[in-house]
């Protein structure tokens, strides 16, 4: 999503072709759980629209939304791949161009690791199966029949020669459909998930690797998400594999990863020593941030959550994780900036629970703004504060907090030397948080 939308702005529809009823219908079992009522409605009125030039306040009075609510069901069909935008600048007002996409076919959503976490998490997993039975081709089994289908050449007389040598509007036509639209986008890459170790693990075991590669993303993303060791992961590939045909089920691994979570088991993940290295180079971070962005790197968002949710006296709810389950997914911020947001809002804003319009605003503007790490993330916190401090009438962001930022940032990490405070975080709180996350830090570095 390019920046906040200008309701006065205008905007153009491109569609590659018209959208079927069959396609309709993946949108509304599959799509419509993940994106909600208002990207769901957008996405319809999108395939309506002429190709005219409108204003998008058109569609904050047609679908009865507002300019925020309008970007964020924007950036949910750009998240699901239902929808491109482009901007041209060249335009006074600037011009938006939205290039509405098809869903995928349901085996292609289901084998999608990104997709078919994020519907589980929204429908759960009695619901999740009933829609992949639903939705998924039909396996049927003619082997012990007699095939009498005629094929192509049985049923109509074609000149070789015609084949051979084809007209020049159908190779016209074949180049067209050759040009496959390039999907290449910055994507981060797990750099502390070996998946080369997890198939060697395999190796011993009686699961068939093979059939694990093509899995590499969605191994990858459930890493990154839960914190899950290699080791752990070939664990749970093991138990969703079939004991007949030793092939993996991908639907089964998701639902067990689902039900550790649920069931709050806590293993820490292997990381690399190159974050801490990393971290200690940054000579514009105190030894206290130092040692804030060291584990916030090597910490998985959903336990680095746990630990701040269960030290403050609360608890993660089912909406926390999703959305950090979304972060993750969008892949554009790393661990480390993730749970640099998640620990600004916790710990330093004191707020019970992560907000998702908050957490959307800030991962939104420090994604356009290449704001990655947990370095960098300090660092951007520490300087708008230090903006809003000097320059009271400037106009402030809606997240940023006055006040000292060496107070504000690494209080839990200064031994003695906890922030005074009569809201939601008493001294004695702020200290087991500091001993949980160090210990959640050992953990990672000793396995």
């Amino acid at each position: 999503m390019i920046n906040g939308i200008n309701p006065k702005s205008d905007f153009e529809v491109y569609r590659k072709r018209p959208i079927s009823n069959v396609e309709r219908h993946y949108i509304d079992l599959l799509y419509m759980p993940i994106i909600g009522k208002n990207a769901y409605a957008l996405y319809n009125f999108l395939w309506l629209v002429d190709d005219s030039r409108h204003v998008n306040f058109e569609l904050m009075s047609d679908l009865g939304i507002d300019a925020k609510e309008l970007q964020d069901a924007l950036m949910k069909l750009e998240g699901t791949g239902l929808l491109k935008t482009y901007l041209d600048h060249s335009d006074e007002m600037g011009l938006y161009k939205y290039d509405v996409v098809t869903p995928l076919e349901p085996d292609l959503f289901f084998n999608d690791s990104l997709l078919s976490l994020l519907l589980l998490e929204m429908v759960g997993e009695d619901r999740y199966l009933q829609l992949s039975d639903q939705m998924l081709p039909k396996q049927l089994d003619f082997s012990d029949l007699d095939d009498q289908t005629h094929n192509f050449l049985q049923v109509f007389s074609v000149n070789n020669n015609r084949v051979n040598n084809q007209p020049n509007v159908i190779k016209k036509v074949k180049d067209k459909t050759s040009q496959v639209e390039d999907q290449s986008n910055d994507k981060l890459q797990n750099d502390q998930f070996d998946f080369k170790l997890l198939l060697n693990i395999l190796d011993n075991s009686f699961v068939e690797t093979e059939s694990i590669k093509k899995y590499e993303t969605l191994l990858s993303n459930t890493n990154r998400l839960y914190g899950i060791s290699e080791i752990e992961m070939a664990q749970y590939v093991e138990k969703a594999s079939n004991l007949v045909n030793n092939r993996f089920d991908p639907q089964k691994f998701k639902i067990l990863v689902s039900r550790r979570n649920q069931m709050n088991v806590k293993n820490s993940n292997d990381r690399s020593n190159q974050t801490a290295e990393a971290v200690k180079g940054k000579s514009d971070l105190s030894s206290q941030e130092q040692q804030l962005a060291q584990i916030a790197e090597t910490s998985a968002p959903v336990d680095f959550l746990d630990s701040l949710k269960n030290e403050k006296g609360g608890f993660t709810t089912s909406a926390e994780e999703r959305i950090l389950s979304e972060l993750v997914n969008r892949n554009t911020l790393s661990n480390g900036a993730i749970n640099m947001l998640v620990y600004h809002i916790l710990i330093d804003e004191e707020k019970p629970t992560i907000n998702k319009n908050l957490i959307d605003t800030i991962a939104n503007d420090w994604s356009q703004r290449k704001i990655n790490g947990a370095a960098a993330a300090i660092n951007d916190i520490k300087h708008h504060q230090e903006n809003q401090v000097q320059s009271k009438g400037n106009r402030k962001r809606n997240y940023r907090k006055h006040g000292n930022v060496r107070e504000t940032l690494p209080d839990w990490a200064k031994p003695g030397k906890a922030k005074q405070s009569d809201k939601q975080l008493s001294d004695e709180q702020r200290k087991r948080i500091s001993e949980k996350l160090k210990s959640l830090n050992k953990k990672s570095g000793d396995e």
